[in-house]
């Protein structure tokens, strides 16, 4: 059975560009429109070899995905334009929310 091993970084957050820039104008959906993940098995510690699973482009037709994503991208927005760079507590919940 195959599980995901950790997660993914597509892009840093720039506070300005984020703030300035609504989803369909980002630097995330640009970056997504163009990736291609590519999936390989884990053989273990020594990385002796690297399997190919498998390749596939991120499947932003999917309506689900999109409105998850560009919802997600849209709060960090808010937060950033509400508070400032101090937006951690929208990324883990369990950080501390700013007054």
């Amino acid at each position: 059975m195959l599980r995901v091993k950790e997660t993914m970084a597509i892009t840093m957050i720039d506070p300005v560009n984020v703030a300035a820039k609504a989803f369909e104008e980002s630097h995330l959906l640009a970056k997504l429109r163009k990736i291609v993940v590519v999936a390989r098995i884990f053989d273990g510690q020594e990385e002796t070899c690297s399997i190919l699973h498998s390749v596939a482009q991120f499947d932003l037709g999917d309506s689900v995905t999109y409105q998850q994503v560009k919802a997600d991208y849209e709060n960090v927005r808010e937060a950033i334009i509400r508070d400032g760079t101090n937006f951690s507590w929208v990324l883990f919940p369990s950080a501390e929310k700013p007054n």
